[in-house]
């Protein structure tokens, strides 16, 4: 069947990316006045390690909300590329139980490997790592706040899939529910631990029980949605292990060039607070940090209408309806643009004195803050539209990804290790890497998909947002 986008959608998509991408800002005031400097770096490492352990995936999971996408729509069967010419027409059709159930076994399956694998390298690996990096630190307090955390990294990795096929299936605003309630007992938990005086403890348990409470409540929402549930018990189709290994092998065609491109996108943002940790002290990397952090959140917030689109594009294209996806690429566009701009605007204005006010001596710089800001623009546009691509099952751009993002590695350390350029070297390498290629090629080939370009798009958009009763589309 046709994924539509409601106002509801929409509105519960702002509410969900907005509370998940400030959870951080949130409780800074508490963790800056709780926490000292160097445990509070330690935290932003955690958190660019978490950020690292989501890409243990390897594209798994846009791949197969992607497919999920498409069996909802109604597909026959899964292309490596590309999308099945037998699909539902544009008027909608009965989603492919058959083909969801093969797709949820087989997550099952594949989830369980990955996550155990990411759970043995972060031991092995990421272990020596943080005690590495502070040793002026309590071990025992370290050793256990990275426990829970990697505890939690490992139940997010493994239930993870839930809300991956909740977000293929288009019940974005059920999921994004479950997203505001969790983040809420995580905010009050933090708070309550950190004031309980368990200091790096607190938001490593946190995190714990965010996860789970996430995880559990998803998988119960995607049985309930639509019936899901009563439909494959009364298909009652066993699923070899054969059937999971073809249906593997079709996902895995684009899921690998998926994970190069999430780590690309990891390295051109997290992987330069864990290379100011080599080359700064801890306390600096947790102000470059907070910088990244901040910027990443309206970028992320402002990209929500995108993200609870992208479903309803998705199911557009595998329906072959061209007209309506240029339409929802033009007002996700065009929200995009108008709400970073404000919310860096707001950023800059009102909340970096805040900031300054709640951690005195951890002073953030405005202009790196702003030369940050302006930079993410055109890379955050270039995500988005890499994205769009991904949508009609081809990732023609995995290559340039990666050796930007490499790059901006190579580039950044450089900068900031052998001309010892600080946190403007960092921003240096990040921006030179990708502005020269990806941040103009890709949005270019986005566009011409729905026949039209970046600024005529753009246009398009903010002239539908002025039309009454737009939605749904």
């Amino acid at each position: 069947m046709a994924i539509l986008t409601t106002k509801s959608d929409i509105a519960w998509g702002y509410a969900g990316t907005v509370l998940s991408m400030t959870a951080n800002l949130l409780i800074l005031p508490f963790l800056t006045t709780f926490l000292s400097g160097g445990y509070l770096g330690l935290w932003y490492v955690f958190v660019s390690l978490g950020a690292l352990s989501a890409l243990f995936d390897f594209g798994f999971n846009p791949t197969i909300a992607r497919n999920v996408t498409f069996a909802w729509s109604g597909a026959v069967r899964l292309e490596k590329k590309g999308i099945s010419s037998q699909v539902a027409p544009k008027t909608g059709s009965a989603a492919n139980i058959s083909l969801l159930n093969r797709l949820q076994k087989t997550c099952r399956l594949l989830y369980l490997v990955v996550s155990l694998v990411a759970l043995a390298l972060l031991l092995v690996v990421g272990t020596p790592y943080i005690l590495f990096i502070s040793p002026e630190l309590d071990v025992l307090t370290v050793l256990l706040a990275w426990m829970i955390y990697v505890s939690a990294l490992f139940l997010n990795l493994y239930y993870g899939y839930f809300a991956t096929l909740l977000r293929g299936i288009g019940a974005v605003k059920r999921y994004n529910q479950i997203l505001v309630v969790s983040r809420i007992v995580q905010l009050t938990l933090s708070v309550l631990l950190l004031s309980a005086g368990l200091g790096i403890i607190a938001p490593a348990f946190a995190y714990l029980s965010y996860g789970f409470l996430l995880r559990i409540c998803s998988k119960a929402a995607f049985y309930r949605y639509e019936e899901i549930g009563v439909g494959l018990k009364k298909l009652d189709e066993k699923v070899s292990f054969r059937d999971s290994y073809d249906l593997f092998k079709t996902i895995w065609y684009n899921a690998w060039r998926d994970g190069l491109v999430s780590l690309s996108n990891y390295l051109s943002g997290q992987a330069t607070v864990v290379v100011a940790s080599v080359f700064l002290t801890l306390s600096e990397t947790g102000i470059y940090s907070i910088s990244v952090q901040l910027i990443t959140a309206i970028s992320t917030i402002a990209a929500a209408h995108f993200s609870s689109s992208q479903p309803a594009m998705q199911s557009s294209f595998a329906c072959g309806d061209l007209r309506r996806l240029k339409e929802q690429l033009a007002v996700s566009m065009a929200f995009f643009l108008l709400i970073y701009i404000a919310m860096l605007f707001l950023l800059l204005s009102v909340g970096v004195p805040m900031l300054h006010f709640f951690g005195e001596g951890r002073q953030i710089s405005v202009s790196v803050l702003l030369c940050l800001g302006i930079y993410y623009i055109p890379f955050k546009h270039q995500q988005l539209c890499a994205s769009f691509i991904a949508g009609t099952n081809e990732i023609p751009y995995m290559t340039h990804f990666v050796i930007g993002s490499a790059l901006g590695v190579v580039l950044s350390s450089v900068f900031c290790g052998l001309f010892d350029l600080g946190v403007w070297g960092l921003v240096a390498g990040q921006a030179i890497s990708q502005l020269l290629y990806n941040c103009w090629k890709w949005p270019e080939v986005a566009y011409s998909i729905v026949d039209t370009t970046c600024i005529s798009c753009i246009k398009e958009g903010c002239l539908s947002l002025l039309k009454p009763g737009r939605f749904r589309v």
